[in-house]
């Protein structure tokens, strides 16, 4: 029987699959997530196993599902009882070394697929458990500044690591990892590869020794250095404080001493036309401007 999911998606899918067969000679995968109806998603996998694909990859929610939802181990288990010979690959909820035993022993599939788990810490595959964040961060930063990663790119990963869920038991561990909004904010501040090195404790030469916490502590609570080449940029007034100051000189009202070095805020009053009431205000076209008394 051909269910409507299944008849909207496979036609392209399809040609996809069977083009890239024909050109490559590489094995071809192929990864799909769960349709609302159960028999669609199963048709559809049938429908992708006859391209001749090695393995196929189920991810446990459907296209409108958010990942604060529980994915549907039970949705893959049904693609892989009904697919024998084709190695399932099941994807999602996977945020631990011991999730990938378990969704093997609940579904039967052949293998797991991690992302955000591993996207937050990358210790996530060892059978020991979790390393320190810290010692992750660290060791991720001397990975990229080695194979000399885009900044903005290894600032994104950083934040990724330090907005994990709570819960997430690799978010923990280190006196130096970034955590939540403030690692966030640190690592956004961090404008060049020096900064970051500081920031994470690092020297600024390979190999990119560990310099201790101290050295971290220092460079997070240090202010922020001026530009280089010159001094900070001097604060500017605000806009309206501006537009205030130059109406004083329009009518006439002469500037105090010192006002060379500072703009002089004068309150202004607008005289309306008669019978409406006046307020302070910063003055429009068509409006006397006049100090206030």
């Amino acid at each position: 029987m051909e269910y409507e999911g299944a008849r909207i998606l496979a036609p392209m899918v399809r040609d996809i699959l069977k083009t890239l067969r024909r050109n490559l000679q590489l094995p071809v995968s192929c990864k799909i997530r769960l349709l609302d109806d159960p028999r669609d998603t199963v048709e559809l996998a049938r429908r992708l196993s006859a391209c001749g694909i090695c393995a196929l990859a189920v991810h446990g929610r459907t296209t409108q599902q958010r990942p604060s939802q529980p994915a549907s181990w039970e949705g893959i288990k049904t693609v892989v009882s009904s697919l024998p010979g084709v190695p399932i690959i099941a994807n999602g909820d996977l945020l631990s070394y011991g999730d990938a035993e378990r969704v093997r022993s609940e579904t039967g599939c052949a293998a797991a697929m991690y992302a955000r788990g591993a996207m937050w810490n990358a210790s996530v595959f060892r059978p020991q458990g979790f390393l320190p964040l810290d010692e992750v961060q660290r060791d991720y930063v001397r990975l990229a500044l080695r194979w000399d990663n885009a900044l903005p790119n290894t600032k994104y990963c950083l934040k990724e690591m330090a907005d994990a869920p709570v819960p997430f038991a690799g978010r923990r561990g280190g006196p130096r990892s970034l955590v939540g909004h403030e690692g966030n904010v640190a690592a956004t501040r961090a404008k060049d590869a020096r900064l970051l090195c500081a920031l994470m404790g690092l020297g600024t030469e390979p190999p990119y020794e560990d310099l201790g916490d101290a050295a971290c502590a220092t460079a997070r609570t240090a202010p922020a250095a001026a530009p280089a080449g010159g001094s900070a940029k001097a604060k500017q007034p605000p806009k309206r404080a501006a537009g205030q100051a130059k109406a004083s000189r329009a009518a006439g009202v002469p500037a105090p001493a010192g006002a060379a070095a500072e703009h002089v805020v004068v309150p202004l009053k607008r005289k309306r036309d008669e019978g409406e009431d006046t307020h302070e205000e910063s003055g429009r076209a068509g409006g006397q401007i006049q100090p206030t008394a």
